[in-house]
């Protein structure tokens, strides 16, 4: 949903970037025709403006000559002559001014081409530029657009793999947890040692016939037992009530005495596994034998013992 809501915002900002570009396209346009528009009138008013002085001219000399032609003819021959030089004199100053007036008119007119010409110029110049930037927007935009493009897609192949692993992980869990439960009842069953499960409160749960028949009890009242009820003496100091201090799939070993239910003592080699299946414990007794005890309180092992080191003293 955040990569189609940022897709939609980047596309209307693009949308108002070209609208932009447009208007301001077409205001430059009209800035560029109004200018044109305005030295088009000026050079109207300019040439009106000639045309006028030309005309008032001729208005105001017309009279100055026809009286001068009136007294020229009324004068005496020698004023012909001086009134021919007059007239010389006048059509100088009148082809000057045609001169002059003409030389103002194309350097107005070579002017406003100029300026045309570079007003076209740089009209023409902008454009480019602004289709440049356009094109190369884009182009940004395009790989922007990809780039989005592919990451949405890693992103929605990563999710898709994510939801498969946590898809996979309970069957995964159930396929080890019923890896170890098989582990666990293989052993219980194919083991010719005394094999015991225990829950957390040390209550007995399982127990193959070995262990059984090491207690003296029968599967029907197992579970009204615990394996304190058995080992005399606790060789793991560290597991007391519900306080497992052990690791999961801790392993440790220890002599310990068994008192069976009908009283009598076996000594054997216990193995503990702590977390052998969850919130459940095994115990595996090695070497069960009866244990003796001499007149003098020693088993017989430690009987032998004592009796070979007065041996050696004497």
């Amino acid at each position: 949903m955040e990569i189609a809501k940022f897709k939609s915002i980047a596309l209307e900002q693009i949308h108002g970037f070209v609208l932009s570009a447009g208007n301001a396209f077409t205001q430059f346009w009209q800035i560029v025709a109004k200018g044109f528009q305005h030295l088009r009138c000026q050079s109207g008013e300019a040439m009106k403006k000639l045309g006028v002085w030309s005309r008032e001219a001729m208005v105001f000399a017309r009279p100055k000559l026809t009286l001068f032609w009136s007294q020229a003819f009324l004068a005496t021959k020698w004023a012909t002559r001086s009134l021919a030089g007059s007239l010389q004199k006048s059509r100088q100053t009148l082809i000057v001014m045609g001169a002059g007036a003409s030389n103002t008119l194309h350097k107005v007119g070579s002017a406003s081409a100029k300026a045309l010409r570079k007003l076209r110029t740089s009209s023409h110049e902008a454009a480019v530029a602004a289709s440049g930037n356009i094109a190369r927007l884009g182009r940004q935009v395009s790989a922007t657009t990809k780039q989005l493009v592919v990451s949405f897609q890693k992103a929605q192949t990563a999710i898709v793999g994510l939801g498969k692993s946590v898809a996979d992980q309970p069957r995964r869990q159930r396929e080890a947890r019923c890896a170890q439960e098989n582990g666990v009842r293989e052993l219980l069953v194919g083991s010719p040692d005394a094999v015991v499960l225990t829950d957390d409160e040390k209550r007995l749960v399982a127990a193959n016939p070995t262990a059984l028949n090491l207690f003296g009890i029968s599967e029907f009242n197992l579970r009204n037992f615990t394996i304190d009820a058995f080992v005399t003496q606790n060789p793991f100091p560290r597991l007391e009530g519900n306080s497992l201090t052990f690791r999961r799939d801790s392993e440790r070993r220890s002599q310990c005495k068994i008192r069976r239910l009908d009283g009598c003592l076996q000594s054997a080699e216990c193995v503990f596994v702590a977390h052998a299946l969850p919130h459940q414990h095994l115990y595996k007794f090695l070497n069960a034998a009866p244990y003796r005890i001499t007149p003098l309180g020693f088993t017989a092992r430690n009987a032998g013992r004592s009796t070979s080191r007065v041996a050696r003293q004497t």
